[in-house]
């Protein structure tokens, strides 16, 4: 299975200290050089675990070019339209996006897509997390910005339970 991450959900992750999750799931994880230097060093990664996972896997765009001539056409950062444009170089079988204007562009070009919450709901369903609430709790005390409606309906549709 090839799953192509951009640095969101590794960064949100690994702040709120539940990176693991990633490895478990899916073993390892293609990132692009664009998305490694987004979190390799990152001002916003407050564990080392992103940086050093042996299980990140680095690779370059086959088609540079297309990369800066997507820059020009979509208001994206470079990591965002580097993860869609490997995703389809190498038919992603998975690719874990949290910007909703990204997911967008890669839902148009018929993408299968997953983020943060997904991740946490998945864990969380296969047992390697034991508290969906914590770590919902843990994202938003780490600063990461996510509407806490989606937290609440999916801890009640996943943990019936509460925020």
């Amino acid at each position: 299975m090839i799953v192509v991450s951009n640095a969101s959900p590794l960064i949100s992750l690994s702040n709120a200290g539940v990176l693991f999750v990633l490895q478990q799931l899916f073993g390892t994880i293609h990132i692009t050089q664009e998305v490694n230097h987004e979190i390799h060093p990152s001002p916003h990664v407050t564990e080392k675990p992103v940086i050093n996972a042996e299980w990140l896997i680095v690779k370059s765009l086959s088609n540079p070019a297309r990369l800066d001539e997507w820059s020009s056409q979509y208001r994206l950062g470079k990591g965002e339209l580097s993860t869609i444009l490997y995703a389809k170089e190498c038919s992603a079988n998975l690719v874990l996006l949290d910007e909703r204007k990204a997911r967008t562009l890669a839902k148009s070009h018929n993408l299968p897509l997953a983020g943060t919450i997904g991740i946490l709901e998945e864990s969380y369903r296969r047992g390697f997390l034991t508290d969906l609430r914590s770590a919902y709790l843990h994202l938003l005390d780490t600063g990461t910005y996510i509407d806490k409606k989606i937290l609440e309906h999916s801890l009640i549709k996943i943990a019936s339970t509460k925020l």
